[in-house]
């Protein structure tokens, strides 16, 4: 099964989980991954985010393996509507 995730870093070095919806795209605070999927996936997926470009610029991340690995909880998200 394949996940996605679409990241983005802002000019300060935050990089912000994007969460698309109907009325609005949201950004939730990046904090840290659960790696289920092995160490070969995670090195990879910490090596996709540290070259991230520091422009707010959506970047798309897909692994074809285990479900989802991110949860964000009950952590307010900035909306960009």
């Amino acid at each position: 099964m394949a996940h996605e995730h679409i990241l983005t870093k802002d000019a300060d070095g935050h990089v912000w989980v994007v969460v698309l919806d109907m009325e609005a795209i949201h950004l939730y605070p990046f904090l840290g991954r659960t790696a289920h999927n092995g160490d070969e996936e995670r090195q990879q997926f910490e090596i996709f985010v540290a070259k991230l470009p520091q422009d707010y610029s959506f970047h798309r991340y897909v692994y074809e393996g285990e479900a989802e690995t991110l949860d964000f909880g009950d952590i307010p998200a900035h909306s960009l509507a």
